[in-house]
């Protein structure tokens, strides 16, 4: 805006005063909650805050299914199987999406895919007092007393939608019985948890 001086001949320029607009403060407003709300986020999936409650994982439901979880979910899971070499399993659970997909470790670097599976343990199993541990859990030294059996038969559905069955012992018996329950909605860690979380030590950021 220009003004002129009183008793001068001389023009000068003086700024026009800002006024602080309602619409502008409810923009400004928004974008912050927003961008906290996005960092809550970020935070809470990657530092263990609890995000919703732990519940029973559904069957995979048909071929296209299959294919978008081996496309998605698989290569989160793989990845995680080479970070951790001594974890027997990795599951859909464990990234809090709630189907019954499974990478059954069957060596140092192979693994299994297994979508719904259904356990029956053989006739000449036998049942021990096992304690486990999780790393769906915040605290994976945690663990829980368990029957488990040491012989188990496996119906499934491999990574090309067919139908196995195969006769699993010792360890991989143990592995598949844990994350069998997972699916059925059976929270593995401290009771005191009820809520399923990302575990921080898993980096997921970083997958």
């Amino acid at each position: 805006m220009w003004k002129t001086d009183p008793g001068s001949d001389v023009e000068r320029q003086y700024p026009r005063r800002r006024e602080l607009r309602p619409g502008a403060c409810v923009a400004v407003l928004s974008a912050a909650s927003l961008i906290l709300l996005l960092w809550f986020h970020r935070v809470a999936f990657y530092h263990g805050v609890p995000l919703h409650n732990f519940r029973a994982s559904q069957p995979v439901a048909s071929f296209q299914q299959a294919q978008q979880l081996m496309g998605t979910i698989q290569p989160l899971l793989s990845a995680l199987h080479h970070k951790f070499p001594g974890v027997c399993a990795f599951a859909a659970p464990n990234l809090l999406v709630y189907e019954q997909f499974l990478l059954l470790r069957t060596g140092t670097q192979n693994y299994t895919v297994v979508m719904n599976p259904v356990l029956v343990p053989t006739a000449d199993s036998k049942v021990s007092t096992l304690s486990e541990a999780s790393y769906m859990c915040d605290d994976a030294t945690v663990t829980q007393t368990r029957e488990r059996y040491d012989s188990v038969v496996c119906s499934y559905f491999d990574s090309e939608w067919q139908t196995q069955k195969q006769v699993f012992t010792g360890a991989l018996s143990v592995c598949l019985q844990h994350f069998v329950d997972i699916f059925n909605g059976t929270w593995p860690c401290n009771h005191t948890d009820s809520e399923a979380r990302v575990p921080r030590h898993l980096p997921l950021k970083d997958l």
